[in-house]
Formats: structure tokens, sequence, C-alpha cells
């Protein structure tokens, strides 16, 4: 187990040696599992190798949510302010992404992009992800009362979720490795999101097609972005 200490009382110099490795290799391990998923740091831990470059097709939910305004709002704020806010805001989201089976990807600017189903065999990886980012809004609403109360910016999130057939896995070079999900889905995801106002949950017709028999929705709509021929088909 990564968490806890074992606490190993002992006079002879040899276990006390190793008590504070262990402590050390355990504090190494927990700091990793910020940088990639849990899952496979344990992976390589109990096979004793290190992680290989290599990606496998899988179907996935894809979640994109993004501040509004916020980098306005960042070019006239403190940095320390700023920072501590954003902090604020993903350690919640990032705890309600885990909860509901997801993962964060990668964190960009004030946006996070994560996924659900990617490390493992999931069959509700859509209902997961609808209703994390049903229950992240919801969050974001008692976040802005906490705010409200003394005095700090009221900050508003839209959230696009997509459903489709991605490539994930270890990506990158034998130098810096990073656990990825790429394909058409993900930049569909991105898409949908831009289209969101504060507030707002939208879904593809994809996962709209998984998950309508288990929530409220509202929809189609339909939107045109650059570079697409069709419209788009939106729940929200």
């Amino acid at each position: 187990k990564l968490e806890g200490e074992l606490e190993i009382n002992s006079y002879i110099r040899e276990i006390q040696t190793l008590n504070a490795a262990m402590k050390r290799m355990k504090a190494s391990l927990r700091s990793f599992t910020r940088y990639a998923p849990e899952e496979i740091v344990r992976e390589v831990v109990a096979k004793g190798r290190e992680a290989i470059l290599g990606g496998e097709k899988r179907e996935v939910t894809l979640l994109f949510c993004d501040l509004r305004g916020f980098t306005k709002f960042s070019e006239k704020t403190r940095a320390e302010e700023v920072v501590s806010i954003l902090n604020d805001h993903f350690d919640v989201m990032v705890r309600l992404i885990s909860s509901h089976q997801g993962f964060v990807i990668d964190f960009l600017g004030d946006s996070v992009f994560a996924a659900f189903g990617a490390l493992g065999a999931d069959p509700h990886h859509a209902r997961h992800a609808v209703r994390c980012a049903v229950e992240m809004q919801l969050e974001r609403l008692r976040l802005n009362e906490e705010n409200r109360a003394v005095g700090l910016p009221i900050l508003e999130m839209g959230i696009g979720l997509n459903t489709g057939a991605c490539v994930v896995g270890n990506m990158g070079s034998t130098m810096r490795i990073k656990y990825g999900v790429l394909g058409h889905a993900v930049n569909l995801g991105a898409r949908i999101e831009s289209f969101t106002v504060g507030g707002q949950v939208m879904i593809s017709a994809e996962t709209h097609e998984i998950v309508k028999d288990h929530f409220v929705t509202q929809g189609p709509f339909e939107v045109f972005g650059k570079r697409i021929k069709e419209a788009i088909r939106l729940w929200e």
C-alpha cells in the first residue's frame, strides 16, 4: 500500500536504514501517482520493470471543462491569489473525477482534460462521466457561494463530453513518457466544450445515445465548427 506508514522501532542500524529507505520509496511513489494514473504506477511496481511506450484502441468518454473569463481575471490579479483559487478549483474537480472512475490526462491552463474507461474495462464509463460532470457543476456552485462570502470572484465553468474510440496508452519518447489519449473523439470533445456557456454540461450524440435513459436532457441543438462540414448535434 502506498498510503500510510509502517513504523518499525529497532536499535539495529540495518533495520533503521531499511525503514528509512522504504519511507523514501513510498513518498516517491506517492508523488509519481500525481504525474501518472495510480493504476499505471502500481503495475510498474508489481511487474518490477520500467514503463514502456505502447497503446491500444478502446472506447472511452472524454470530459473537457474550462473556466469562463479566468484568463482576463488572472491578468489583473496577484499571481499568488490566481494560483490559490485555481488550485482550490482543481483539487475539488480532480477528486470528483477520481471518485467516478475517471482520471485527469492534462491541465491546460484553467482547463481540465479527463477520460473515463481508459485505464480498464468500464461498461458504464459514459454514465460515470456525465454524472461526474453534473456533480462538478454543483460543486462549482458551492465554491462560488464560499467565494462570495469572503469577497472572492465568482467563477463559471463549461463542460463538454464525447464518447468514441481512441488510442490510449504510454506516449512520448524514451526520455519522457506520458499516459495519453488520441483520436478524433478527443478533438470533438474539446470542440463541444468550446460551445458551452458557464454552468452548462453539453454532450455529443454518441454520449447521449448511451445515457439518454439515465439522465434528463434537452436537445438536440445543432452547432457548426471550423473545418467541420456537417452540423454537430448536442444535448444539454
